[in-house]
């Protein structure tokens, strides 16, 4: 048999398929697309055929698609492999742009930056690990929080503060250095709806009367007659060129003044709701003004109870190449279902992280030999023997630092108020010896835990035997 025909033959049994051919097809075809899609409904299948099969232009998302297909067919191929990648807002990476940029970066070194309050993509991150997760498959990483801004006017930052603690409990608010100035945060009400474009035309001239070339720009609900009537409206003035935007054509951008309208229809209008409004009003530099009739959401002092998104990780909107355990918690949900719930989605998102759930498992399987263990929502593992009851706190960096076991420490005080019933011995479960020496006696003296370590095939620390007992006799 010639070279020939078994390359033909290897082809027919085993064919290297084309990703952009794979993802036509099932795009182009019902009920190719159906066999495939079980999962989905018919609106979704629908939503996903493409209006004129063979003809459309890929759009940036079909691209994204088309390069997890070629990873999951094909392997890694030719693609470039860049040593270092910085990444701006990536707090609107979907999954699949994670992994195309973790697969194009090889070294795994990386600048994330981005705020979890202002997450308006289509894909939410309750946790920062959940997205480095998926950056660094599981290599190591650190964070570093933004303490103190100078964009935003400290006026500004003061008033969409309780708005940001609302859209992401536990993202830290930076602290504006700028000085203060007067009339830098202006809210109108209106008695009626058709007042709205007079107030926000007044608004604009009012900002641009100084003639000082500074930018303005009005930020809309995805209303097209209001919009249309406020372009209308501002081209009869000098202001001609201050555009009315919607949500995400504002988003990165920045602008001397912004006029906000109808703060609660943007929340209404986009799945980010609380966020995205955040977005909004961080638009501006100099002053921002909000026209409003419908009532204000409660945290800018309205009477509307927002919806508390899920809980989300402390926010690092700078970071340094390679990310790690979130910073303190600041601040928590109000009612005992919430607080739950927040424990609940940072236990799911640390089951997120290989190195975690390698050596949780590894203590879970140990455990079982000298007892049956729990495997809880809002704790890592919880047994009770003969010993008493036992909360295991499992870390998941490579080597934790005095700071990582502080922060687990501080959590674990948070789950044995939220589980109701004694706890008789606390137990920090590292992948390895805590790289400073003091780290280990400070915090089992300051917070009354003990640390255990995996190391050499064995469990250490002054409470291993404890921890992990040996197994009961058959």
């Amino acid at each position: 048999m010639s070279s020939k025909e078994v390359a033909a033959f290897i082809q027919r049994v085993w064919p290297r398929l084309n990703s952009a051919d794979v993802y036509t097809r099932l795009l182009d075809s019902p009920k190719t697309l159906d066999a495939a899609a079980p999962l989905l409904t018919v609106e979704e299948r629908s939503a996903l055929r493409r209006p004129q099969p063979g003809r459309t232009a890929w759009t940036v998302a079909d691209l994204v698609c088309l390069d997890e297909l070629e990873w999951l067919l094909n392997g890694s191929g030719n693609r470039r492999s860049y040593a270092h990648i910085v990444v701006d807002e990536a707090q609107d990476l979907t999954p699949m742009q994670a992994r195309a940029l973790s697969r194009r970066c090889r070294s795994g070194s990386m600048t994330i930056l981005g705020d979890l309050a202002q997450a308006a993509g289509p894909h939410e991150y309750h946790s920062w690990r959940e997205l480095v997760g998926l950056l660094t498959e599981g290599s190591a990483w650190t964070v570093e929080v933004l303490q103190t801004g100078f964009r935003l006017p400290p006026e500004v930052a003061d008033f969409v503060e309780p708005l940001a603690r609302a859209a992401a409990p536990r993202v830290p608010v930076a602290r504006s250095v700028r000085p203060a100035r007067e009339q830098t945060v202006h809210v109108q009400p209106v008695d009626s709806p058709e007042h709205l474009i007079e107030a926000v035309v007044g608004r604009v001239a009012e900002t641009t009367s100084a003639r000082d070339e500074r930018s303005t720009a009005v930020i809309a609900p995805a209303d097209e007659r209001l919009q249309y009537l406020l372009r209308a409206e501002l081209g009869k003035i000098d202001s001609s060129s201050v555009p009315v935007l919607e949500l995400h054509e504002a988003k990165g951008i920045e602008f001397d003044h912004v006029v906000v309208v109808e703060p609660a229809a943007i929340v209404g209008d986009i799945r980010s709701g609380m966020r995205g409004l955040y977005v909004a009003l961080m638009r501006c530099t100099q002053s921002l003004s909000v026209v409003h009739h419908a009532a204000l959401p409660a945290p800018l002092g309205g009477d509307e109870t927002p919806e508390l998104p899920p809980a989300a990780a402390p926010l690092p909107q700078e970071t340094s190449p390679t990310m790690p355990p979130e910073p303190t918690i600041t601040s928590l949900p109000q009612t005992p279902a919430d607080f739950e719930d927040f424990l609940e989605a940072a236990v799911a998102a640390d089951r997120r992280q290989p190195i975690q759930e390698r050596l949780r498992h590894r203590l879970l399987a140990q455990l079982w030999e000298s007892g049956e263990p729990k495997d809880e929502d809002a704790a890592d593992i919880i047994r009770t023997g003969d010993n008493g009851t036992h909360l295991f706190e499992v870390l998941h960096t490579e080597q934790p630092t005095y700071s990582d076991l502080r922060e687990a420490a501080t959590r674990t005080a948070e789950i044995r108020f939220a589980l109701g019933r004694p706890v008789d011995q606390v137990f920090l479960v590292c992948a390895a010896v805590p790289a400073e020496p003091w780290a280990v006696a400070a915090v089992e003296g300051a917070f009354g835990v003990a640390v255990i370590w995996w190391e050499t095939g064995a469990w250490h620390g002054s409470e291993a035997d404890m921890a992990v007992p040996p197994p009961r006799s058959a």
